[in-house]
């Protein structure tokens, strides 16, 4: 063949399509047109050949080039001898330089002749890299190659061994331009995380799983894989799930085994080594967070086996529950988190805290500020856990801590009721904790620190420091975990007497009325009309308890109510403050003290010492509180009691009945609280100032000294260390301490008008009590004319059924008579004359002087008439009634009388032995006939007769208070006084002043003590009872009893035993004798004298006034004792009975008389002188 070339070649014959000849000398027309030609020369044909590119096909970036796809032959145009086979070829796909662009020949034109035109024929080829064919030259003929464009689409993975998960799979995929194409990644055993193309920066990673493009041109995209990553938010106490994660992933992921923590060097991932983010359970093989609001990682193995290398990651998202699994109350006791060891949880650590809480050594949770903890436990689904994590399930559980003002409710309590709530689980093994440690509850039965026992509100409080609120954190138990989750503020309320709606029932405060002296046991409401003095107990509604068998009493039943005492708590700065300004005590129940075992009773002192002002000073309001334990509720309890003085519609007063001769007490308690050293301010006064009825002994103690007749007393009480005392009300203490003495109730100031002691003027004066008083039921009588020693009495003898006989004076210490009837007001005006006994010493010596050179010759032991025994000089010539009371004593040179009774005398260590049933008072006090006995003594010189007379006048007033009268059992109070003053102690005298001044109120002893005192002992004497010391003491009934002109009817008379400031700590006592208008029978008592050859015999009546009969008279007969019956002399035949001269009490005899000589009886009988003699 041979290529066209410009100049035609010599010796050819061109023809166009049309077969036309073409002027050969026309180069472009054969150029352009000449498709066949003939060579002239050797006769043969050719046809033209043409090779190109089709123009209808995309151009390549930079445009077709002649030999575009290296054609062979090369593009252009041939001439080839006809019928010749010509070899094509051409290559099938053309890269241009960066390979991301191709050209793709689809086939070729085939043009020919046809009808002198050139006919197109399109051959389609498939892509390959190479063309070829052969084409015969059968005539002109035209090839033109056809062109398409095809843009790269590379798809890959990263990682590589992803690309079997793309769609379509990793490689180079060509598409025409304009293709639209869709590339998508789905996981494998990585996760897809997006793609990175050409069309957006290949350092730039997009989201997504599917990709489409249009194919304008050449696309590169890479899916991003890497190891699966499931993000999964977890509560905290819940465990990992794989919620979400297919099960493909998990069938190839090992979930069984701890998983490890991932390292990334993303920035953004936060260092995940601070804290321990999580914890593995060997037992569960779960994963558990311990942090709420953190993100973590943590990095799977793959199962053994499994074709995949690459590990599955969790992106683990914690939050904090929105309830927390145990609420805390900060600041609050230790929470045993480990309580019981045959439980199903077990305590294994504190994982996470983020308010420094602690965990102890002793298992014991505590926190002080507020954030939440992460505890980790162990829990078996039944048994006891032990804490394995071995084989126990792991179980973590939020704590969240909060301050105690964070859900703080507020709340109610009542004052001496169990504060109780239903926030407190009631398995609880504690009570609720409270909070604050200055709160005001019952120390005694709660304990804070181990929250053991009750808790009773016990008083309000007005401070502004929180330390003093009642607030109480309640507890839940959940897992057996006691926790402190609700904190109640309480305001705290006394009881009223208003009804409670809600309970459809009256809350009925109890009270306690001083003046009642019953306590918590007094009605709580009368109907007792008007004073209600008379006031019966079924007119009275009293509060109620159960028993121990639960029946109603009105009383706190002993076998079941036990620990019964008051609370009170007097430091502000201490928990549970209420002191005890009501002066509260417990003591046995005065309205039921006649039990075998009394119960316990509250009883209250005072209503005036509360400060209610609602500021710091508050101590409390007036209400007593009691506490006790409840045997049969096993469980303590509080009365609440108001407190008032008086109730005059109960008669509930300051006014009681007592007997006369009983001591005065303070009204009940206020006694005992008192005990054994009355305060020396208690004080009294008679009710009416013509009568005595108070008296004091000389320790102070107050007595009841007449009946029909009332008396007024003023208590004070030492102040015990229990009772709370601040008197101004400011705030401020008291100077008075434990023990000294303080007013009971008081009202007002003593003034100098006001008849008290005058010690007591500026003092504060105490409530006024007042006490009516009665005499005995029973008394021993005392009859005219009988005289008192020992005890018993006539009228005991003939009434044996008799509880009460005359008691022994003779033994007493020392006696006073401190009432008498008849000078009711014990004027010492009215003392000589005006009295229905007196109090004596009967035995004792008395003695006046008389020199020995004044003695008469006759009358010393030289003359044979005087017998002396022991130093001492005795009468013989005396009747046997004188001979052993009548002495002289030469070494103190004085004449002296003793008394005898029963035949013995003081100093005898038998004289209070029992006497036989007739015996005769022999007493220190001459008669008038003995004195003239006395005087008419053979040799009595006027020195005898005048020691004589001297003694007679000692013996019959000792005290010297009026010559010649009957003083006996009186003295001198100024001189006694004086005495006492001079002798005692300054505490006895004052104690002698005081007896004084109570016995006789406006007798003006305070003065005259003051006088004594000051050196002044001038005045007239004051007559006054004698305080006389014994043994030997006698009571002797006034002689004016017999008088038929005197009005004297029975009365009674007061007498103190052992009232005297020398004895110490003898006890005191009054003793009530009634002495009647009924004469004394007596009897007769034969005196013998001590030698038994003296013809000397004394008959003695036992009646004999004291030595002072008086106008009695006595009058004696006599009759042979003849073996018969006599009436007595009134009744008597004439001649019956002999009459004996005399009219004494006493007769001597002597010598050889009918009356000695023989066997005689002998009567006696007495009466008033002016006596009817009809009727003796």
């Amino acid at each position: 063949s041979s290529q066209d070339v410009t100049v035609p070649g010599f010796g050819f014959t061109y023809y166009d399509i049309s077969g036309t000849k073409i002027d050969g000398t026309d180069q472009n027309m054969i150029e352009k047109n000449a498709v066949k030609r003939v060579d002239e020369r050797e006769g043969k044909t050719e046809y033209r050949l043409e090779m190109d590119h089709d123009p209808s096909a995309p151009p390549s970036s930079s445009g077709y080039m002649e030999n575009f796809g290296n054609p062979s032959p090369k593009t252009g145009k041939y001439w080839y001898t006809a019928e010749k086979s010509v070899s094509i070829r051409i290559d099938g796909i053309v890269y241009e330089s960066a390979r991301d662009t191709r050209h793709v020949c689809t086939g070729y034109t085939l043009s020919r002749e046809s009808g002198g035109n050139f006919v197109d024929d399109f051959v389609r080829k498939s892509p390959q890299d190479e063309h070829s064919f052969n084409l015969r030259m059968d005539g002109p003929k035209k090839i033109f190659f056809r062109w398409k464009n095809e843009y790269s689409f590379q798809v890959m993975s990263m990682p590589a061994a992803m690309g079997d998960n793309l769609t379509p799979k990793a490689g180079t995929y060509w598409y025409d331009a304009d293709t639209t194409v869709t590339s998508s990644a789905s996981n494998g055993c990585l996760q897809v995380t997006g793609y990175r193309d050409n069309i957006n920066a290949l350092t730039q990673t997009m989201p997504g799983k599917t990709k489409t493009y249009t194919m304008d041109m050449p696309v590169q995209i890479t899916w991003q894989y890497e190891a699966h990553n499931y993000e999964e938010t977890v509560i905290i106490g819940d465990s990992v799930t794989f919620k979400g994660i297919p099960s493909a992933v998990l069938g190839r992921t090992d979930t069984e085994s701890e998983p490890v923590r991932p390292t990334s060097a993303d920035p953004s991932q936060v260092d995940q080594g601070a804290e321990e983010l999580y914890h593995w359970s060997i037992s569960d093989r779960k994963l558990f967070p311990l942090i709420g609001g953190q993100t973590f990682q943590v990095e799977w193995q793959s199962r053994s086996g499994s074709q995949c290398e690459q590990k599955l990651i969790s992106t683990i998202h914690t939050q904090w529950p929105e309830t927390p699994h145990y609420v805390h109350v900060a600041d609050t006791p230790p929470v045993p988190l480990d309580p019981q060891e045959d439980d199903r949880f077990a305590f294994k650590s504190l994982k996470y805290t983020s308010n420094e809480a602690e965990v102890s050594q002793a298992l014991e949770f505590t926190a002080s500020k507020e954030g939440k903890s992460t505890l980790l436990l162990t829990t078996v689904p039944s048994g006891a856990a032990t804490g394995d994590e071995n084989v126990e399930n792991a179980y973590v559980r939020v704590v969240e801590t909060r301050l105690w003002t964070k859900d703080k409710e507020e709340g109610t309590a009542e004052i001496g009721l169990e504060l109780t709530s239903e926030h407190h689980s009631p398995d609880t093994p504690h009570n609720g904790y409270v909070f604050w440690d200055r709160a005001r509850y019952n120390v005694n039965i709660y304990d804070r620190e181990t929250m053991q026992g009750q808790i009773f509100p016990v008083n309000r409080q007005f401070t502004s420091a929180l330390e003093d609120n009642l607030v109480v954190v309640w507890y839940q138990i959940i897992d057996n975990i006691s926790w402190p989750y609700q904190p109640v503020q309480y305001i705290s309320q006394w009881p009223t007497n208003e009804k409670e709606e809600a309970a459809g029932e009256e809350r009925i405060t109890s009270r306690i009325v001083i003046a009642s002296r019953e306590g918590s046991e007094c009605a709580i409401e009368c109907d007792c009309g008007e004073g209600g003095s008379e006031c019966e107990d079924e007119q009275k509604t009293y509060p109620t308890w159960p028993d121990r068998n639960g029946t109603e009493q009105e009383y706190l039943d002993p076998a079941r109510y036990k620990d019964v005492m008051i609370y009170q708590q007097p430091d502000p700065d201490l928990p549970g403050y209420n002191p005890n300004e009501e002066h509260a005590v417990t003591a046995p129940s005065f309205r039921h003290g006649k039990m075998a075992s009394p119960p316990v009773a509250a009883f209250a002192l005072r209503d005036d010492l509360n400060i209610t002002a609602k500021d710091k000073t508050h101590t409390s309001e007036n209400y007593v509180l009691l506490q006790y334990y409840d045997t049969i509720e096993s469980k303590y309890a509080m009365e609440v009691f108001d407190i008032e003085k008086e109730d005059d519609n109960c008669g509930y007063k300051f006014e009681y009945p007592m007997r006369a001769g009983d001591p005065v007490v303070a009204p009940y308690p206020l006694n005992l609280v008192i005990g054994a050293a009355p305060p020396s301010e208690i004080c009294g006064r008679n009710g009416n100032p013509d009568r005595n009825c108070y008296w004091e002994d000389h320790k102070g103690q107050s007595w009841a000294v007449s009946g029909d007749a009332h008396l007024f007393a003023y208590f004070w009480y030492p102040l015990a260390p229990e009772f709370w005392y601040e008197k101004n009300h400011n705030g401020e203490n008291a100077s008075e301490g434990p023990g000294d003495p303080i007013p009971w109730l008081p009202d007002g100031i003593v003034n100098s008008e006001s008849l008290f002691p005058q010690d007591m003027i500026g003092k504060p004066k105490a409530v006024r009590v007042r006490y009516n008083t009665e005499w005995p039921d029973e008394v021993p009588i005392l009859k005219a004319g009988e005289t008192v020693t020992y005890a018993g009495g006539e009228y005991r003898a003939d009434h044996p059924q008799t509880r009460e006989g005359l008691p022994m004076v003779l033994g007493w210490a020392a006696g006073q008579v401190i009432f008498d009837d008849l000078n009711p007001a014990m004027d010492d005006k009215k003392m000589f004359h005006s009295y229905l006994v007196r109090l004596v010493q009967a035995l004792e010596e008395r003695a006046a002087d008389l020199p020995v050179e004044d003695m008469p010759e006759e009358l010393t032991p030289a003359a044979g008439k005087v017998k002396a025994v022991g130093g001492r000089w005795y009468f013989k010539e005396l009747h046997a009634g004188l001979k052993t009371r009548i002495f002289y004593d030469p070494m103190t040179e004085k004449l002296g009388i003793r008394g005898f009774v029963n035949g013995k005398t003081l100093g005898d260590a038998d004289l209070t032995a029992s006497p036989p049933s007739v015996y005769v008072l022999q007493p220190n006090i001459l008669t008038q006939e003995e004195w003239g006995t006395l005087r008419g003594m053979e040799g009595a010189n006027p020195a005898f007769k005048a020691a004589v007379d001297a003694l007679y006048n000692l013996t019959r007033d000792p005290a010297n208070l009026m010559y010649g009268a009957y003083t006996v059992g009186l003295s001198d109070a100024r001189k006694e006084l004086q005495t006492y003053h001079e002798t005692l102690f300054e505490k006895q005298f004052d104690d002698m002043c005081g007896s004084l001044h109570s016995l006789c109120p406006p007798c003006g002893f305070d003065t005259m003590c003051a006088k004594i005192i000051s050196g002044d002992t001038s005045g007239a004497a004051r007559p006054f009872p004698e305080m006389a010391l014994g043994p030997g003491l006698a009571l002797v009934p006034s002689a004016k009893l017999l008088d038929p002109a005197s009005d004297i009817q029975d009365g009674y008379v007061t007498v103190a035993e052992n009232n005297h400031p020398s004895l110490g700590s003898l006890p005191v006592a009054l003793h009530i004798v009634k002495v009647v208008n009924d004469k004394y029978r007596g009897a007769i008592k034969t005196i013998e004298s001590d030698n038994v050859f003296d013809e000397k015999i004394t008959l003695r009546h036992t009646a004999d006034f004291g030595a002072n009969p008086g106008d009695a008279e006595f009058e004696w007969r006599y009759r042979e004792e003849d073996g018969t019956e006599q009436p007595p002399p009134d009744t008597a035949p004439e001649g019956t009975w002999s009459a004996f001269p005399g009219k004494e009490p006493e007769i001597a005899m002597e010598g050889a008389g009918a009356a000695l000589l023989t066997d005689n009886l002998f009567f006696c009988r007495y009466r008033h002188k002016d006596s009817d003699g009809d009727e003796p």
